[in-house]
């Protein structure tokens, strides 16, 4: 049996060059919708060029590869929170007028059959203080 490691290298070698193989196709795609490729010629000759830049894809591993160095970007964590701003002595606010309740009622609840109900009848006045 062969080694694992050189096994899973060139595993990873296939799906790597697969993948390059299916961007490369699919930005070749998108550029012959973007140029409206009704032309058969066009077609022939990008589609030609994908094929020949599939093939020249597996070429790639004899050349040696290169770095390309970004500046590092800070996590959110490391970058140090600023400092609460100072208010400058402000006056108070001005005071609620006297007249103005110092809390607000809670609205009343009740259930939707006490809303149905009619409220009770007044008493009926007495007869005597009817007639004078």
């Amino acid at each position: 049996m062969s080694d694992p490691s050189v096994t899973r290298q060139i595993l990873l070698t296939l799906v790597d060059l697969s993948v390059k193989t299916a961007v490369f196709a699919a930005a070749a795609e998108l550029l012959l919708r973007l140029v409206d490729g009704r032309d058969t010629r066009l077609r022939h000759a990008a589609w030609v060029a994908v094929l020949c830049g599939m093939l020249a894809l597996p070429l790639s591993l004899f050349f040696p590869g290169f770095a390309l160095r970004l500046p590092a970007v800070p996590l959110a964590a490391e970058i140090p929170a600023p400092a609460p701003a100072r208010l400058a002595a402000s006056p108070a606010p001005p005071a609620e007028p006297a007249s103005a309740p110092a809390y607000s009622p809670a609205p009343v609840r009740t259930s939707a059959a006490a809303v149905r109900q009619p409220a009770p009848a007044a008493p009926a006045a007495p007869a005597a203080a009817r007639a004078s």
